[in-house]
């Protein structure tokens, strides 16, 4: 599983998250929830989610809920980032991918289900780990 070089490159790929999304606030097309799996659907549906609810969650991200990434997508050229967190009693598994140029980016919610085995959680156990709690990105 390849990981991100520092926990920097993490914090800047959310940043542009989180900048990413809050466009949508202000009329701009800022991010998509794929409902092309079910997993997605049914995760939702069970925690008896709101797309705005999903939306706060991804929002609420941090360098310790990282997983791995980025990774290339074999399907859409581009990379992923796989996230973790838990979520009303569940562990869900959260891929995202931007698309578009810096400029005009959007987030692509890929995954968004319940983990279908326990995350590894790269920076969760690490000896800094409450330097990171404390600089969580806030946009």
């Amino acid at each position: 599983m390849l990981h991100a070089e520092s926990e920097s490159s993490v914090r800047e790929f959310l940043l542009s998250v989180k900048w990413a999304i809050q466009k949508s606030d202000r009329g701009a097309r800022g991010w998509i929830f794929s409902t092309a799996t079910q997993k997605n659907i049914d995760t939702v549906t069970e925690l008896e989610m709101t797309l705005e609810d999903v939306k706060r969650e991804i929002l609420s991200l941090s360098v310790i809920d990282y997983c791995s990434g980025p990774l290339i997508d074999p399907a859409i050229k581009g990379e992923v980032w796989i996230f973790g967190k838990h979520i009303r009693g569940k562990e869900v598994y959260i891929k995202l991918k931007l698309w578009g140029d810096e400029r005009d980016q959007e987030v692509r919610i890929l995954s968004f289900h319940i983990a279908e085995a326990p995350l590894s959680y790269y920076f969760k156990h690490q000896s800094h780990i409450g330097r990171l709690e404390n600089r969580e990105i806030r946009k």
